[in-house]
């Protein structure tokens, strides 16, 4: 699944702390949609949608955590000055 450039309005909190920042995944159903393509696949662990996360931003990284449905995001402590 490639989504490049995609933005959303996000008029929601966001929780920060130190470095990290987490964020609700805009997108419902995705955790539902990974465990039936999880059957589909006849695979015993929930596909997740969101394996591979990038960002455009040199010094921030990016990974879904499907247990929270969030997405996390990590900013290095040499870009924040």
């Amino acid at each position: 699944m490639l989504a490049l450039g995609q933005r959303i309005n996000y008029d929601k909190t966001v929780d920060v702390s130190g470095s990290t920042a987490s964020v609700d995944s805009p997108f419902k159903g995705i955790n539902e949609l990974g465990e039936k393509l999880a059957k589909v696949f006849e695979s015993d662990e929930p596909v997740n949608l969101f394996s591979e996360v990038t960002t455009n931003v040199e010094g921030v990284s990016a990974t879904y955590n499907p247990e929270t449905s969030k997405f996390d995001f990590y900013i290095y402590r040499g870009i924040l000055k």
